[in-house]
């Protein structure tokens, strides 16, 4: 349930940026997983956005069995930190981090070094760190994540 529900927001934050960014190039490819993987190339910058199940560290069934996740979902995107001359933030990743806010779910925003950060996105994290994590809701965290 949890890879269906993540293919959907993946289907739909596509048609969004395809809206928005009409200049991007986006392609898809699937982790270990088979968790959606995001690549919005617009020029020389790219950007990746992985879609996966929220830490389920901790969680346990009734019969004391680790619990089975469908939900929250959170939404990991990477950016190369070599974004445009002069920009603090480029176009292209607010734009991104707006869409996948609609969607309703958590988002963590990381930036890399910048080196190979074109070729995957596990490149892009490897080299990145943690700039910060927005809540999809800073109310009610759980009714209201995807």
């Amino acid at each position: 349930m949890s890879l269906f529900k993540a293919s959907a927001h993946a289907r739909e934050l596509k048609q969004r940026l395809k809206l928005l960014l009409p200049n991007a190039t986006i392609s898809e490819s699937l982790d270990t997983n088979s968790m959606p993987i995001l690549k919005i190339s617009v020029n020389a910058e790219n950007q990746f956005i992985k879609i996966e199940t929220d830490d389920n560290a901790g969680r346990v069934d009734g019969l004391g069995l680790s619990q089975r996740v469908y939900s929250p979902h959170v939404a990991s995107i990477v950016q190369e930190s070599d974004a445009p001359a002069g920009a603090e933030e480029s176009e292209a990743r607010i734009k991104c981090i707006s869409s996948i806010g609609k969607l309703g779910m958590k988002v963590s925003v990381w930036t890399g070094s910048g080196a190979g950060a074109e070729t995957s996105y596990d490149d892009a994290k490897t080299a990145s760190s943690l700039v910060t994590t927005l809540p999809s809701d800073e109310i009610n965290p759980l009714t209201m994540s995807q």
